[in-house]
């Protein structure tokens, strides 16, 4: 056997040998890697949750332990932080979004707790960044705050940003899951698997196997038929649905492909630029069905070559397109 390098912890009231004294590098990186950055709690638990005394600009931060890049930091009380006091106060009319965080400043050698204020604004507010240097400061959201004008902080303002440390599972229905679940948490159904995330800067729950749709961009003289045509990557491939018809309710043009919408490009990278991978779709004359073919481009564009002349529908349920 080849010893590695360094081989901690040991001592000699458990092995029978010399105590071995465990370096905080060593400790940080035995704890950074398992236990990971987070709320040390489960998702039922009130460590270190923020909650507004509704009478003020301040908050309240419960009593609890935080793990951030193998460090640990305890509060054994209430934290409250005043809100109101940092940053520029928003005007009547105008939102600011503030987060609530846990921050880890290992030159100082400290973990605390700290309001991070966002800049007020009549539209398009959004949450101030963050720190997260490697091996300096750390910020760990634990709640994002919402207020429109200078005024006391409710718990309606308040969304919870905890992350445990560990996954959290959850069995039941829709109308179960919590809305303060921490990011990571998985609830699982009969018939859907759903993961906690944060998307467009708040908290919700996301289906892993049924993932949302979104909508297609149309390409100019081609609109919906119908069912609003939309899509959604599911295990590697695009899947379409909706109907779609030329704006002048036209014949779509024989013997070419023709482009009719698009996705972002980035879900394209992946396909080759000279073989672009196609799927059959239904087009229609009245009521003829006729097969005809959707392809995807390396670009993200969507084009349909009909199966023939004078259709004027195309069908996009069922399309199913990989991305590879």
């Amino acid at each position: 056997m080849v010893n590695m390098d360094t081989m901690t912890p040991f001592g000699a009231d458990e092995y029978g040998v010399d105590a071995t004294p465990m370096l905080q590098g060593e400790w940080r990186t035995l704890i950074g890697g398992s236990v990971g950055d987070g709320v040390l709690g489960d998702l039922d638990s009130t460590e270190l949750r923020v909650t507004a005394t509704g009478s003020d600009s301040t908050v309240d931060v419960s009593a609890g332990a935080v793990s951030i890049q193998g460090h640990l930091g305890v509060t054994t009380g209430d934290t409250n932080l005043d809100v109101g006091s940092v940053g520029t106060p928003p005007a009547a009319g105008q939102t600011r979004i503030d987060l609530v965080c846990a921050r880890l400043d290992p030159v100082a050698q400290t973990i605390g707790l700290v309001v991070l204020a966002g800049s007020p604004a009549t539209t398009g507010a959004v949450a101030p960044a963050t720190t997260r240097v490697p091996g300096g400061t750390w910020d760990l959201p634990l709640a994002k705050i919402t207020r429109v004008g200078d005024v006391a902080v409710t718990n309606s303002m308040i969304t919870q940003y905890r992350v445990c440390c560990s996954p959290v599972t959850l069995y039941g229905n829709t109308s179960t899951l919590p809305e303060d679940a921490p990011d990571g948490a998985i609830a699982i159904f009969y018939n859907d698997i759903r993961a906690r995330i944060v998307s467009g800067g708040a908290m919700e729950w996301r289906s892993i196997i049924n993932p949302p749709w979104t909508s297609l961009t149309m390409a100019s003289g081609y609109v919906s038929s119908g069912r609003a045509p939309a899509y959604r990557v599911n295990a590697g491939h695009l899947e379409l649905r909706g109907e779609v018809r030329r704006s002048t309710y036209g014949s779509f043009v024989v013997g070419a492909f023709t482009t009719f919408a698009s996705v972002s490009s980035t879900l394209t990278s992946a396909i080759s630029a000279t073989d672009w991978p196609r799927a059959v779709a239904a087009t229609t004359a009245d009521t003829a069905v006729n097969p005809g073919y959707v392809r995807l481009s390396s670009g993200g564009l969507l084009q349909l070559m009909p199966g023939a002349a004078g259709q004027t529908q195309l069908w996009l349920d069922g399309v199913r397109i990989p991305l590879a």
